[in-house]
């Protein structure tokens, strides 16, 4: 049986999530750790946000963080800000530090 670690980092691989923002995706969903501007962004369905923080790989990926939020990360943790303030709260899917 798979973990939800697990899980998580497969569906990042599979929707072709940059490797580099793996991490602070796991630690954000996981543990409710506050991720960067522009993943901040996309989890808070800021579109305008996201673009005017994203690099290069990330502004060609956008697209990949919908489907693995939509296909891999509870509906809690992003959609808008008041989402993401709350699992920043809850300390994410562990609720814990």
């Amino acid at each position: 049986m798979k973990n939800i670690e697990n899980v998580l980092m497969e569906g990042m691989k599979e929707t072709g999530i940059p490797e580099y923002m793996r991490d602070g995706l796991l630690s954000y969903v996981l543990h409710g750790l506050p991720p960067g501007g522009f993943l901040k962004a996309v989890l808070a369905n800021d579109l305008k946000g996201a673009v005017n923080r994203a690099d290069m790989n990330n502004l060609n990926a956008i697209e990949r963080y919908v489907d693995f939020l939509h296909k891999y990360a509870p509906s809690d943790c992003w959609g808008n800000l008041g989402k993401v303030n709350s699992w920043f709260e809850k300390c994410g899917l562990y609720e814990t530090r």
